[in-house]
């Protein structure tokens, strides 16, 4: 590219004339401005499709269409005066003020390209790429189908090799389409990632059955762990129901049956994993093994609402005074922050009302069977509503 910047061509001798000089001197002009706009026109629509975010196409077009309107000078004159005379003063002048246009288009596309240059080649070395590109891509997915015909036929069964076996083809397909080097990079790239898929997919495949006989045994023993916790359930929910109101724990009612329904799932679903391990698909297996561990932890958690209840209640019941100090001890400390940052009276009466909640909820703990559930309730609530209310003033003062 740099022969294109080493100056332009200079004013043939002739001794046939003005006229005829102009001209010939306007004609290898308009050569060399064709070449230089040529080549930076073609480096520019490069840099369009290659660069995110380029702005260069709009910086080249009125630098372009300078370089169109003093080639058109040219034409122009040639137009009014095919074969100058040599003495021709008209068309002396015409061939020399369109060389002149040529002239300073030229240098606009020297300016221009010597301004831009590293993005520019950096465009047209990528754009040249392409090719390459895409071929080295077709290579790597070459070398990664080889490997799944090397390896142990069984891997072939796997969703995994399965599934990536798949987005490689379609991969290659949408390479094989591909229009220009802007979308060869792109689909280039996305062969080799589906190849790169492929192959971590078979390089675990050996691992496949070991990983999922051992989840299977994993969870088995969690299994046969929340079952003793189901069977201790019932007592636990007969014990909410003898010390604490029926309305403390109305709500976990039917745990018992959600718990045993879930270990249920999860005994079903740890047995087809079995199942698939031995007739030789351990990544089905695994897919069972996960969803037997999703229905164990609904198990366990329905087991877990009922004792935390419990425990919960009977703290409560213990020592609600407690409780009380527990809530209060946040409200004086939000009181304090709203006096120091001098928001009391945004904020002042706001906490005033948790603390007249907390009254009403320790006022309501009456009767032979007080409702401790509903104070923890209300407890939590204003817990949460004040730490909220912090956090804003914390917020707001610091934006100040």
């Amino acid at each position: 590219m740099s022969t294109l910047w080493s100056g332009r061509p200079p004013r043939p001798r002739s001794t046939e004339g003005p006229a005829r000089v102009a001209h010939d001197a306007a004609a290898a002009a308009l050569l060399d401005l064709d070449t230089r706009q040529t080549y930076v026109a073609a480096a520019v629509a490069s840099a369009g499709q290659m660069l995110i975010g380029t702005d260069l196409p709009r910086r080249w077009r009125p630098i372009a269409e300078r370089s169109f309107e003093a080639s058109a000078a040219y034409l122009e004159a040639s137009e009014r005066h095919p074969a100058p005379d040599g003495n021709d003063q008209a068309a002396a002048h015409a061939y020399t003020g369109a060389h002149e246009k040529m002239t300073e288009a030229a240098t606009a596309i020297d300016d221009f390209y010597r301004k831009h240059r590293s993005e520019l080649e950096s465009a047209r070395s990528k754009a040249a790429a392409a090719p390459r590109i895409a071929a080295d891509a077709r290579s790597e997915a070459e070398r990664a189908v080889a490997a799944v015909a090397a390896a142990d036929p069984e891997y072939q069964r796997y969703p995994s090799v399965n599934d990536a076996m798949a987005s490689l083809s379609e991969a290659l397909v949408g390479l094989a389409a591909s229009g220009g080097p802007a979308d060869q990079h792109q689909r280039a790239d996305h062969v080799r990632a589906a190849a790169e898929a492929l192959s971590r997919a078979v390089a675990a495949a050996p691992g496949a059955a070991r990983a999922a006989a051992s989840a299977i045994a994993s969870v088995r023993t969690r299994l046969d762990a929340i079952q003793t916790k189901v069977d201790r359930l019932a007592p636990a929910q007969s014990a909410l129901l003898r010390e604490f109101s029926a309305a403390s724990s109305a709500d976990l009612a039917r745990n018992r049956p959600k718990a045993e329904t879930a270990l249920a799932d999860a005994r079903a679903a740890h047995a087809s994993a079995t199942e698939l391990l031995a007739a030789g698909d351990p990544e089905g297996a695994s897919a069972e093994v996960t969803r037997a561990r999703a229905r164990a932890a609904d198990a366990d958690t329905a087991v877990t609402q009922v004792q935390d209840r419990l425990a919960a209640l009977r703290t409560a019941r213990n020592d609600p005074k407690e409780v009380e100090r527990r809530v209060r001890f946040r409200i004086r400390d939000a009181q304090r922050l709203v006096v120091d940052t001098a928001t009391v009276a945004e904020w002042g009466s706001v906490l005033d009302a948790q603390s007249a909640r907390v009254d009403r909820a320790v006022a309501a703990l009456t009767g032979p069977h007080p409702d401790y559930w509903a104070l923890l309730t209300e407890v939590d609530a204003v817990t949460t509503f004040v730490a909220d209310i912090v956090a804003r003033v914390r917020a707001q003062v610091a934006g100040k």
